[in-house]
């Protein structure tokens, strides 16, 4: 009997290598593709696509559970922490399995740094992360690294790399988190 899954974000680099991945280890899968950017989309893997709304929209849900019923879908992968997310909130609404970990797993996951500071309390080892809770901190944070360290300045939330990048200097730092600040403001 053929699995048939259905994979987010269709299109984008992380779902197209998942769709490689799932082929390389069982070639037999019917995979099933979904994205709400039509452009992405065309750049889908998958055996069988589908346009449907943003999540945020009120039809979403309808249009997802539709797609999910003409294709017999067994089992829905996101590919991204918003997908993975938002799946978490409609498990009871989707008629298909969903590949997710616990809601409270989920929730831990979401903030970058509440994650690291549980794998912290647990003894894991991590990289030295320190929050930035006010844009004046950063020349003390910086004090608590080696000089001329590289250091990874990111936003909490996310995936992809958005909001991340290398800094040297506090005035970098300082910079990139107000041009994050400022693409927030203006969405």
């Amino acid at each position: 009997m053929t699995r048939r899954l259905l994979i987010t974000g269709a299109g984008n680099g992380a779902s197209n290598d998942l769709i490689r991945c799932l082929r390389a280890s069982d070639s037999s899968l019917f995979i099933v593709g979904y994205n709400s950017d039509r452009f992405t989309l065309k750049k889908s893997e998958a055996d069988r696509n589908y346009l449907i709304p943003p999540p945020g929209r009120a039809d979403f849900t309808n249009r997802l559970c539709r797609v999910i019923n003409a294709e017999a879908i067994d089992l829905i992968i996101p590919t991204g922490d918003s997908e993975v997310e938002l799946l978490s909130r409609l498990r009871g609404e989707i008629p298909c399995r969903a590949f997710l970990p616990t809601t409270k797993v989920i929730e831990l996951c979401q903030d970058k740094y509440d994650l690291i500071a549980f794998l912290r309390d647990k003894g894991m080892p991590t990289a030295a992360t320190h929050p930035v809770t006010h844009i004046d901190d950063i020349e003390e944070i910086f004090r608590r690294f080696a000089s001329q360290t590289l250091l990874w300045c990111r936003i909490r939330n996310g995936s992809g790399s958005a909001g991340a990048t290398p800094v040297k200097t506090p005035e970098q730092a300082r910079g990139w988190i107000k041009y994050w600040q400022e693409c927030a403001g203006s969405r």
